[in-house]
């Protein structure tokens, strides 16, 4: 008994191609220029200017406080990680996805239940009047 569905009924079957690919057949090519272009203007906005940023000061506040040389340093590293995180093949960057996945699941179980722990020793209190 095969238990996998049909190729034509989960999608297009394209395995790899990303945006771009997967816009211009659904909509062609113009449509697929302006996902390319979008996606090139919002990665290094988001990886570059939020994240590295954010990932610098958890360092520097966990770690090792970073002189300016430094933290020039790790965003260039990290920003060049992330990129070839990436660009590696789907075969493997898959991978990379999915434990992030599975990471932010256990984290917001993690921290859900040491609320619910916190809450059931010292009880719930609302919010005050001026709240």
């Amino acid at each position: 008994m095969d238990l996998n569905p049909p190729r034509d009924s989960v999608g297009s079957g394209v395995g790899e191609g990303g945006p771009y690919v997967w816009v211009k057949l659904a909509f062609g090519r113009a449509a697929a220029a302006v996902v390319a272009t979008m996606y090139w203007v919002d990665n290094p906005i988001w990886l570059a200017g939020t994240l590295s940023i954010t990932a610098m000061a958890a360092f520097s506040t966990f770690f090792v406080n970073l002189s300016l040389a430094w933290e020039y340093v790790f965003g260039l590293l990290f920003i060049w990680l992330g990129i070839a995180l990436v660009i590696m093949a789907l075969k493997f960057g898959k991978w990379v996805a999915t434990i992030g996945a599975a990471i932010r699941v256990f984290l917001i179980a993690f921290f859900t239940l040491t609320v619910l722990i916190y809450a059931g020793e010292h009880g719930l209190h609302g919010f005050g009047a001026g709240a």
